[in-house]
C-alpha cells in the first residue's frame, strides 16, 4: 500500500524581505546555449562583471558575451581561445579592461592565463584574432587568481600569495612587476611595533 505524500509548501526568496528576484538582460547567445548543451561532462565556470558582461570558460575557450542589451539577435559575442594548460581552466583567471563605453567590443579588453601562468592579451575584443602572449614565472606555484585594476592593467596572485602586476602598453606588449609583500598602508607597522616592545621590555638576564 503506497502512503499518501504530503505536499511541502517553501516559500519563494521573492517573497522575503532579504532576497529580490528579477529578470536580468536578454536570453543568452546561441553560443553559450550550445556549449552548456554539448559540454554536459565538462566542468563549466562562468562569472558576470558589475559593467555588464559575462564569460564562460568552457574547455579551452572563452565565450563573452554582453547580457544588458535587449535584443539578442544584436548581442555582443565573442569566442576566445586559451592557452595551452596541463590544469583545467578557470575562469578567475579571466578579467576585462575597459575604456570609454563599456558597451561596446571596441572598448573591452580581455586578459587570460593559466595555472602555469601563460598569458593571452586581447587589447580588443573587438578582434578576437588579435592577441598578444606573455609568462609570469611564480616558482613552484601555481596561479590561481586575475583581476583588473586601473589604468588598464592586471594583478595577478598565486597560490603562495604572490602578486604580479601587468601593464600592458598600447601595442598589447605587457610589462610585469612583481609586488612586494608589505608595501601598503598598513606595511611597517609591525616591525615598529616590535620595535617598541623591545624598547620598552626590560632586559632579561640569565643565570
Amino acid at each position: 500500500r503506497t502512503t499518501p505524500s504530503r505536499l511541502v509548501l517553501h516559500p519563494c526568496v521573492i517573497e522575503t524581505a532579504n532576497y529580490n528576484v528579477q529578470l536580468f538582460g536578454s536570453t543568452l547567445p546561441v553560443k553559450v546555449m550550445e556549449a552548456l548543451t554539448s559540454n554536459v561532462d565538462d566542468s563549466l565556470m562562468v562569472k558576470i562583471h558589475e559593467l555588464g558582461w559575462a564569460w564562460l570558460v568552457c574547455g579551452d575557450r572563452i565565450i563573452i558575451w554582453k547580457i544588458c542589451q535587449s535584443s539578442a539577435k544584436h548581442m555582443s559575442c565573442k569566442e576566445l581561445q586559451l592557452p595551452p594548460s596541463e590544469f583545467p581552466w578557470s575562469a578567475d583567471l579571466v578579467d576585462i579592461s575597459t575604456t570609454g563605453d563599456a558597451a561596446t567590443t571596441q572598448s573591452v579588453s580581455v586578459m587570460a592565463a593559466t595555472c602555469e601562468g601563460s598569458i593571452h592579451y586581447w587589447p580588443s575584443l573587438m578582434h578576437e584574432d588579435l592577441y598578444t602572449e606573455a609568462y609570469a614565472d611564480f616558482g613552484d606555484s601555481v596561479c590561481s587568481f586575475l583581476t583588473a585594476v586601473k589604468a588598464g592593467s592586471f594583478i595577478m596572485s598565486s597560490s603562495k600569495n604572490q602578486h604580479v602586476r601587468l601593464m600592458p602598453d598600447a601595442t598589447g606588449k605587457i610589462y610585469q612587476r612583481f609586488l612586494q609583500q608589505g608595501q601598503g598602508m598598513l606595511s611597517g607597522i609591525g616591525r615598529r611595533v616590535s620595535t617598541l616592545f623591545g624598547i620598552l621590555s626590560p632586559t632579561v638576564e640569565s643565570s
